[in-house]
């Protein structure tokens, strides 16, 4: 569960109101659920995660340390974040004895090679109770269309080096089921995680394959009862479709994204790529999928009037609610990292 810009954080990392363009359904079916967050300040997070709109809903938390993207480097946040190991170990330990949950983190390869990597992974977890690290093996610049092939064996020295209390998670260019078993096997990872084969083929966590016109009908059938928003069901589609062939892809990439109803999407799948797909059951006089609906999509008076009125409540709400304090909850404060200078050295910050 990754929620961007779900709290509005103002100064201090005060978590303000929840943003209305985010709401979020839970589902016993989803458990055990994983909140992954992204900062490099202790207060967003342990505000964020002991919001009570969670309470009971989610299983334990994620600190990325693995967005590669130039924000996240400039920032020092994702990826950023490894080239500050005393910040990261930092926060890792005041966000563990702050939060209810057992925290884990999802990092890239340290820009030092898989020895490094391993270092940092043991210290978040005899130092700041870190249960679990997913690695994947790739380090920062290999993105885009410098990706690369992933390191498993980067990934297979970073578990022998590292404490077998620690659960270590192998990540990277999982494409098929089998792939699961295979790299856990050759690594000697405690588990396996799939990102970007998933997007590509959301079947992969199943021995048995689905054709792809069904599960595109499927996830149609999922976005319209879950009132996803339609660029998220462009996007997902666009995932599906990158593995298969057909000429001109950027002609159809901008067709697609250029749409507005689902049978324009049905009718390109149908006509460039061969694939057919069943529109879900939409309720009459909807054209298109708009979430979250606002005051100028709603035709009927009396509706509009209701909606106006909800929404009046909700900004007095808004203006009433107290903002959580920037007070760390009472804990155990991290000791000084003077080890750090006796197994690395120094890493060249980024520019502010």
């Amino acid at each position: 569960m990754n929620i961007p810009n779900y709290g509005r954080v103002g100064r201090g990392g005060k978590v303000g109101v929840p943003s209305e363009s985010y709401r979020y359904e839970f589902d016993p079916a989803d458990r055990p659920l994983i909140l992954q967050v992204l900062g490099n300040k202790p207060e967003p997070v342990i505000s964020l995660a002991t919001s009570p709109f969670l309470e009971g809903h989610i299983d334990g938390v994620d600190l990325n340390c693995g967005c590669p993207q130039q924000f996240a480097m400039d920032k020092r946040v994702g990826a950023g974040i490894l080239r500050d190991p005393e910040l990261l170990i930092d926060l890792a330990r005041q966000c563990a004895c702050s939060i209810p949950y057992p925290l884990s983190v999802k990092m890239r390869l340290h820009e030092e090679g898989p020895q490094t990597t391993a270092r940092i992974a043991e210290k978040l977890h005899t130092h700041s109770g870190v249960k679990a690290v997913t690695v994947h093996g790739r380090y920062w610049w290999q993105k885009g269309v410098n990706r690369g092939q992933c390191d498993w064996k980067a990934i297979e020295t970073v578990r022998k080096l590292t404490p077998a209390s620690l659960f270590v998670i192998g990540n990277g260019d999982v494409a098929s089921y089998a792939d699961f078993e295979r790299y856990r096997v050759e690594s000697g990872v405690d588990s396996v995680m799939a990102g970007y084969g998933a997007l590509l083929d959301p079947t992969i966590f199943q021995e048995n394959s689905i054709n792809l016109d069904q599960v595109i009908s499927d996830y149609f059938e999922i976005a319209v009862r879950h009132k996803n928003s339609f660029m998220h069901i462009l996007r997902h589609v666009h995932w599906m479709i990158k593995s298969r062939p057909y000429q001109d892809s950027s002609a159809v990439h901008a067709r697609l994204f250029s749409y507005k109803t689902l049978e324009q999407i049905q009718t390109l799948l149908r006509d460039e790529l061969d694939i057919h797909v069943r529109l879900p059951c939409v309720p009459q006089g909807e054209s298109r999928i708009i979430y979250p609906k606002g005051a100028s999509d709603i035709v009927d008076p009396k509706k509009l009037k209701l909606y106006l009125a909800k929404e009046a409540k909700l900004e007095r709400k808004k203006k009433k609610k107290k903002l959580h304090s920037n007070r760390l909850p009472n804990c155990e404060q991290p000791e000084p990292l003077d080890w750090l200078d006796e197994w690395m050295t120094p890493i060249e910050k980024p520019n502010d």
